[in-house]
């Protein structure tokens, strides 16, 4: 392990097991065109992102089931307005 190069190991791609496991021996500069690296760029916490966006999501789910809307949608697609609830059902949106 002492005799890795660090400096180009970053731009590796498969070498991202080590990099995980070293982090303390990134080059950061070198990291970023890393394709296998954005986790370690841009860790993302999603029970955060799910807590953060709850009203939005209620508020979204709200305007997606609203009859108006899915009526205006079923014309779009030319169906019935039971035939696009079914089709969501089987899509399993809702």
């Amino acid at each position: 392990m002492d005799k890795i190069n660090w400096y180009e190991l970053s731009i590796n791609p498969n070498a991202i097991h080590l990099l995980e496991q070293n982090v303390d021996k990134i080059d950061w500069k070198r990291l970023s065109p890393n394709p296998n690296a954005i986790h370690l760029l841009a860790p993302l916490n999603y029970e955060q992102m799910r807590s953060d966006n709850r009203e939005f999501f209620q508020e979204l789910v709200q305007f997606v089931c609203h009859p108006n809307w899915q009526m205006k949608c079923a014309s779009r697609f030319n169906m019935d307005l039971d035939e696009y609830q079914y089709l969501l059902m089987e899509c399993n949106v809702f």
